[in-house]
């Protein structure tokens, strides 16, 4: 038993266990940013809302702030029948040890034709914050992204 300090009793935890969480929270994080891009490669729309948590936030490259399933959901088939995701590159994951939250961060390279017919290429940062929820499964909480026209 811990011993008591003012009255309340002190609360001892095992760092390693502390840690073997973290690694599967890292892994976990790591699973699911590439289920996300597989995802996305196919356009598989009923699947993209999966990843995203019920009140979701998405900040695309326009200023526009779209919010929840239904929205996300109305953005993607807007999105991606106009242009077709031609790279997505995982950069970098962060899972804060002792956190619910992680973050992701790739590259993003979409391929859309011009309103002259000619192809459009798109290049953009992308980055997910992701929350874990009460089952432990991980959403993306926020969605942001750059985005440049060549």
């Amino acid at each position: 038993m811990g011993q008591e300090s003012k009255g309340k009793p002190e609360i001892r935890v095992n760092s390693a266990a502390r840690a073997d969480r973290h690694e599967d929270d890292y892994t976990a994080l790591i699973g699911m940013e590439s289920a996300y891009s597989k995802m996305a490669e196919v356009e598989d729309f009923e699947l993209l809302i999966g990843f995203y948590a019920a009140d979701a936030l998405m900040l695309p490259p326009d200023g526009s702030q779209i919010e929840g399933h239904e929205a996300i959901m109305s953005f993607a088939k807007e999105f991606w029948p106009a242009g077709h995701l031609t790279d997505y590159q995982s950069r970098g994951f962060h899972v804060a040890p002792g956190s619910r939250f992680g973050y992701s961060y790739g590259f993003v390279e979409v391929t859309a034709k011009g309103a002259d017919g000619e192809n459009v290429v798109t290049r953009s940062s992308d980055v997910h914050i992701w929350a874990q929820q009460e089952d432990g499964s991980w959403k993306i909480v926020l969605d942001i992204w750059t985005g440049s026209a060549e």
